[in-house]
Parts: structure tokens; sequence; C-alpha cells
């Protein structure tokens, strides 16, 4: 007999990482290409952004276990997550309000 209750969160599932790690080149290739001129590429750019999209890899590939061992860190990244995208809207909003107020 099964229990009615069962942790989802604790079964390990595959994460597919060719979408993402697709999608991550196209949006880096204006970059990697060093096509904007305003932002000229240097070393220490690369090595930051490389610290960063490692780190943005290890936290998907070790969500689960982030959930489990630090439950304080997952809360956090997930703060810091909605935060992102809240910021994003109301980036996008002022953008086309601006758009539309100025022009």
């Amino acid at each position: 007999m099964k229990p009615l209750h069962q942790d989802y969160h604790l079964k390990t599932r595959p994460i597919n990482p060719r979408p993402g790690l697709s999608l991550m080149l196209v949006l880096s290739l204006p970059y990697l290409a060093n096509r904007f001129e305003s932002f000229p590429r240097s070393k220490c750019h690369d090595i930051m952004i490389g610290i960063g999209v490692i780190a943005i890899w290890i936290v998907i590939f070790n969500w689960q276990l982030i959930r489990r061992r630090y439950p304080f860190v997952h809360i956090l990244l997930e703060s810091v997550l909605g935060f992102l995208l809240l910021c994003g809207f109301a980036a996008l909003f002022g953008t086309v309000y601006g758009l539309l107020l100025f022009n």
C-alpha cells in the first residue's frame, strides 16, 4: 500500500541542459563576437561572465540538493529570482511607457 503523502521534491529527475545551453549560446553570441561598440570585451569581463554562467548552471543542476540541505539558501535564491523577474517586468513597462510618452 502506498503512503498518501509523497515527497515529490525528494525524487530525482534528469535535467536536459541542451535548451538552456543553446539559448545561453545564442544570447551571448554578440558579446563573444565583440560586437558591442560601447562595451568592449576584455579578459576580466570574460572571466566574470564565465563565473556567472558556471554559477547559474551549478544552481540549476543542484536545485533539489540545495532545497533539501540548505532551505535558507533555497528561499534566498527564490527571492532573488522573483525580484529579478519583477525588475524585468518593471524595466519592460518603463521602457514601453517611456517610448510611448516621449516619442
